[in-house]
C-alpha cells in the first residue's frame, strides 16, 4: 500500500517512540544496527514511521514501541525521512494493538484518562535536528521526546542512541472499528550541548 491511500484509511494520529533494526545492516562487531524511531499514524494493519535511515521498499524490518512492544513488518512505501511498514501478526496480536490504539485514542481526546509517569513528555513537531557539541562540532540527530530530564536523541553518525531518561474495550469490535470487513483469516557519556531542531 502507498502512503497517499493510508492516510485516506482510518487510522490513529499517534507519536510513539521507539527502535528498529533494518536488513542486512550490521556494526563493526556484525551485530543488527539499531535506530530511533517515532510513529506517526498507526492502525492494526500499518503504521507511517519517521526514521532517520529509511531502509527500501520490500525490506523487512523489526521493531519495538514502548506502547506496542515489538512489531515486524516490510516496507510498503517511502516518503521523505519516514516509511510505512505493513504489520506481520496473527488476528489476536492485530485485535490487541486495535484494543490498544482505541485507548490511546481516548486519551488523546480527553486528559481526564490517566498514564502514570514521573513527568510529561514533549513531542517535537520534527523529529529530524541537528546536536551541536560544546566544541562546536555538529550532529545529524533524531529526537524521540523530551520531559524534566534530557532529551532521547538518535546520533546516526555516531551510531548509538543516547537515553538520558526517558483497555477494556472487546477486541474484536476495536479491530472491526478500523476495518469493518477484517476477515477472522487476516494474518499474517554526555558532553554538554545544545540541540537546535529543524
Amino acid at each position: 500500500m502507498s502512503v497517499e491511500k493510508f492516510l485516506k484509511q482510518r487510522a490513529v494520529n499517534i507519536a510513539v517512540g521507539g527502535s528498529y533494526t533494518l536488513a542486512n545492516w550490521y556494526d563493526r562487531r556484525g551485530k543488527p544496527r539499531t535506530f530511533a524511531c517515532r510513529t506517526t499514524r498507526v492502525s492494526p494493519f500499518r503504521m507511517l514511521v519517521q526514521v532517520p535511515v529509511i531502509g527500501k521498499i520490500g525490506s523487512p524490518i523489526t521493531s519495538h514501541f514502548s506502547d506496542f512492544g515489538k512489531l515486524e513488518g516490510v516496507i510498503s512505501d517511502t516518503t521523505s525521512g519516514a516509511f510505512l511498514l505493513e504489520l506481520e501478526m496473527t488476528r489476536s496480536m492485530r485485535e490487541k494493538l486495535a484494543s490498544k490504539l482505541t485507548w490511546l485514542e481516548k486519551k488523546l481526546k480527553d486528559p481526564h484518562v490517566t498514564d502514570v509517569r514521573k513527568s510529561a513528555r514533549i513531542i517535537p513537531a520534527s523529529p529530524h535536528s541537528t546536536l551541536i557539541l560544546a566544541d562546536g562540532t555538529t550532529h545529524s540527530s533524531f529526537i524521540i521526546d523530551t520531559c524534566r530530564s534530557p532529551a532521547q536523541r538518535y546520533l546516526p553518525k555516531c551510531s548509538r542512541l543516547l537515553e538520558c531518561r526517558s483497555p477494556s474495550e472487546p477486541a474484536s469490535a476495536a479491530l472491526s472499528d478500523f476495518c469493518p470487513m477484517a476477515s477472522p483469516s487476516s494474518s499474517s557519556k554526555n558532553k554538554t550541548a545544545t540541540l537546535s531542531t529543524s
